[in-house]
């Protein structure tokens, strides 16, 4: 037998009968001293100042909206299944007196939690991603919270109202949610294709979430960039170290020009999450750059990592609603060797990372998307290399332009999306502006630098299938015919 939801009250029917005349009619019924029969587990004190009835008007002041709030506190104290009964009750000169007998019943505990449809996801992960522990406390504030949670870890398709079943011990609840799994092993895959020159780009990305069922992931990418520029990536992601709730992740990015350069950089961070949608980050990484030219400049870096994120998307795979926040930086410091020289020359610099996007449906049909990127290094050196410079244009940040086509050390790029939708799954029709202001490449003043305003516009459309969403994109850049424009090829596969 399932125990009853929180909050819960069996309540006595109270049949209040004012006395017959004019006084009566004069004089209403006020609430006198309620006696409170309880055993020692329950704080007659905070039951008393919940109910805080004594003096008012019956009519005003009614006493079931009375007794839920000291249930209320029972519940904050272990008990949300407590019972009140309400006694003898008497009118004695214009005043309703009687007693209260209150039914704690056992302290109620978390025995775990069951995800009804869930076929990969175990349950100690389930557990630690909604919060909970085995044998804490249960006050039935634990239901909005794990819902919340779990539907926020981008885990879950679906994520339904929490049940609850009774365990072995007395007391103790497990609580149920039923949930959709999507599929875990998700690909993509851009291709660019350019008007005039006919050049073929693009990226390849395999992710793998929720590993084993343990929220693990895992990710390997590979772009080619164009003009002779093809980059390697891998990533792998530890929800929660042994004994703390931090979670682990390393990256490792390997950059190949033909014949000009390599340039390597990693990075291991720490993360916490608070309230689950503030994101805190902190950590590690170095660099090291070699011009692949005989007797070629060499730098490294080593640079300490900060950030912080707020997500408020209704969804991490497909949202259309809410927005999301992060705000990254990067403080190191750079040393290099010039060709043929021995002596090494060391700069203190900063990378600033500014990012935001938002999703508002308009009706029923209609969808709004705005993302927006910030990108700043702050340096001293006068000649800063390619490796070291932002990349923009393309498909996932500039459409109408080739990938890459400039590259900058100060960004602001602007996309927004007007989405006529086609279902729920993701399919659109829909148009899109993207706008950039870029920096020179020698700029040194950030007030000086984003003097260079691009634009490319576009038509694109995403559908959605069993592989996933399949989309293809038009854009033209600013000042180039529509015959002129590039083709964007999408592809957001899971299986």
């Amino acid at each position: 037998m399932r125990p009853p939801s929180f909050p819960r009250a069996v309540l006595l029917g109270l049949l209040l009968l004012a006395p017959a005349g004019t006084a009566a009619a004069a004089e209403p019924v006020r609430w006198g001293r309620l006696t409170l029969d309880a055993p020692a587990v329950v704080d007659s004190a905070a039951w008393r100042e919940a109910l805080d009835l004594e003096g008012r008007p019956v009519e005003e002041a009614p006493l079931p909206p009375a007794l839920r709030r000291g249930l209320r506190v029972l519940a904050r104290a272990g008990y949300p299944f407590a019972v009140v009964h309400p006694g003898d009750f008497d009118l004695r000169d214009g005043r309703l007196v009687g007693t209260l007998r209150v039914d704690p019943g056992d302290r109620a505990t978390v025995a775990g939690l069951r995800l009804s449809g869930a076929k990969i996801t175990r349950p100690r992960t389930a557990l630690r991603v909604a919060g909970l522990v085995e044998g804490q406390t249960y006050t039935g504030e634990e239901d909005a919270k794990a819902r919340e949670r779990l539907a926020r870890s981008g885990l879950f398709n679906q994520v339904g109202a929490v049940r609850l079943a009774p365990a072995e011990s007395a007391g103790a609840v497990i609580l149920e949610i039923p949930v959709t799994e999507p599929p875990y092993t998700r690909f993509q895959g851009v291709l660019g294709v350019s008007g005039p020159d006919s050049k073929l780009t693009g990226l390849l990305d395999l992710d793998l979430a929720n590993i084993a069922g343990t929220a693990r992931s895992a990710r390997g990418r590979w772009e080619n960039r164009g003009e002779g520029l093809t980059r390697f990536s891998l990533h792998y992601r530890e929800p929660w170290l042994p004994l703390v709730p931090i979670g682990v992740e390393g990256n490792l990015d390997h950059d190949v020009n033909e014949s000009l350069y390599s340039f390597t950089k990693w990075e291991v961070t720490g993360d916490v999450s608070w309230r689950n949608q503030w994101t805190f980050r902190a950590g590690r990484g170095g660099s090291k750059a070699v011009e692949t030219r005989e007797g070629g400049d060499r730098e490294t870096e080593s640079f300490f990592v900060a950030g912080i994120a707020l997500d408020r998307l209704n969804s991490a795979r497909n949202p259309t609603a809410g927005f999301q926040l992060s705000l990254e930086s990067r403080r190191g410091t750079k040393t290099r060797t010039p060709a043929g020289d021995s002596l090494e020359v060391r700069l203190d610099r900063t990378r600033w990372n500014l990012a935001a996007e938002a999703y508002r449906r308009v009706g029923a049909r209609w969808l709004g998307v705005l993302r927006s990127r910030f990108e700043y290094l702050d340096t001293p050196e006068d000649s800063i290399p390619r490796w070291d410079l932002f990349a923009v244009g393309g498909a996932t940040t500039l459409r109408g332009y080739r990938e890459e086509q400039f590259l900058t050390p100060a960004s602001w790029v602007v996309q927004s999306e007007w989405r006529w939708l086609q279902g729920t799954e993701g399919s659109a029709v829909y148009l899109f502006a993207d706008a950039a202001f870029l920096a020179p490449p020698g700029a040194r003043r950030l007030r000086d630098t984003l003097n260079r305003f691009l634009l490319g516009t576009g038509v694109g459309v995403r559908q959605a299938s069993r592989l996933g969403i399949l989309g293809v994109e038009y854009g033209v850049a600013k000042g180039e015919s529509p015959l002129q424009g590039r083709i964007h090829l999408r592809i957001d596969a899971v299986f």
